[in-house]
């Protein structure tokens, strides 16, 4: 109900208060008037007191930027809390250096994750998602990896959250490892507490870049918050980019060389083996 609406209704009743005071005022003697009239203005400042609750419960939760909505409809919709989060990344990686981009070979096969707990909003969630990987990575005999090695993105949550690895570019063939379809759907918010879980959620590819893979490309790591019936909240979607180098093995980046200048084939292999053979000849001659 409106402000407006409210204030119609606390004119009405003044104005039947009014009026009942005057008929007691008629009908009445004096002792019995002074007595309804104490009892009109109680009502009086009832009607006055309950009206103005009605008016500021009426306003209540509408400071802007306070909270946010999700829902279809004004009779489906619940409200959260705004709040902002933070997912820890790892790309295996065949150039450990840092500052330097991703690399990769056409013939392996690179793991990816994701890590989130929904109340840690600093890089708490980096540590985590270390101690797993690494853990892994001593059963199966690897080095161990440190810190530098995850990266952390800012992200928007909802009720649920969409990780993705996509592919622009085409250049690769991506593995949700998952026995579950909508294992990159993760539900963080319980509706009967109305509070964030304090759980871990993660998130696992396997990435393998296409036979003939060469210079540059990028993946997306797209992060998509879902209201509760499981609708992406497109203007909440966050895209990061990983940028990624294909790394050639020896004999194909000669093959590849030879191909794209004869002249140097010619001079740096071909006559060389030439040379050996004719030496060779011209001994076995002697």
């Amino acid at each position: 109900m409106s402000k407006n609406h409210l204030i119609c209704i606390l004119f009405l009743l003044i104005i039947s208060s009014c009026n009942k005071y005057e008929l007691a005022t008629e009908a009445g003697p004096p002792e019995a008037t002074a007595v309804d009239s104490a009892a009109v203005a109680t009502d009086i400042a009832t009607s006055i007191s309950d009206s103005l609750s009605g008016i500021s419960e009426a306003s209540d939760g509408l400071e802007e930027g306070s909270e946010i909505t999700f829902g279809s409809n004004d009779s489906d919709t619940t409200k959260i809390e705004t709040k902002l989060g933070k997912v820890a990344f790892y790309c295996e990686n065949e150039n450990m250096k840092e500052d330097i981009m991703f690399e990769m070979k056409e013939d392996r096969t690179y793991e990816m994750r994701a890590m989130l707990n929904p109340l840690i909003e600093n890089d708490e969630i980096k540590t985590e998602l270390l101690k797993v990987i690494n853990d892994s990575r001593v059963e199966n005999r690897q080095p161990i990896l440190t810190v530098k090695d995850i990266t952390s993105r800012d992200v928007n949550l909802g009720y649920y959250l969409s990780i993705q690895i996509k592919d622009p570019g085409n250049k690769f063939n991506i593995e949700l490892v998952s026995s579950d379809k909508e294992s990159n759907i993760k539900k963080i918010f319980d509706e009967v507490t109305h509070t964030y879980s304090d759980a871990y959620f993660e998130w696992k590819w396997n990435v393998t870049p296409k036979p003939n893979s060469k210079g540059k490309s990028k993946l997306e790591l797209v992060i998509s918050p879902l209201d509760k019936n499981k609708k992406i909240i497109s203007e909440k979607i966050k895209t990061y980019d990983i940028n990624i180098n294909f790394k050639q093995n020896f004999i194909v980046s000669v093959w590849d060389e030879m191909n794209r200048n004869v002249k140097w084939a010619i001079a740096v292999i071909i006559a060389p083996i030439l040379a050996f053979l004719v030496r060779k000849f011209t001994k076995k001659k002697e």
